[in-house]
């Protein structure tokens, strides 16, 4: 059986912050610039967090780039 990546937790993320999609593309900015209709796609999971964009929010967020994503069996 393998591991399998699940729901994307960034909206979780940054709600508990208190942060607005466009704070957060803010804070993004010195690592890579998001836009927020693509935060958007990636909090509802139309699209998949490319690698830099994940860095990037681990390193904003101040958790392990596994932390973004709910894993499941």
């Amino acid at each position: 059986m393998s591991l399998t990546r699940g729901r994307c937790l960034l909206p979780d993320l940054r709600k508990s912050r208190g942060w607005t999609q466009k704070e957060l593309a803010e804070r993004l900015k010195p690592y890579v610039n998001v836009p927020v209709p693509s935060l958007s796609k990636y909090e509802i999971g139309d699209r998949d967090l490319p690698d830099l964009v994940r860095k990037a929010c681990a390193i904003v967020f101040d958790v392990t780039m596994d932390d973004l994503y709910e894993y499941k069996w």
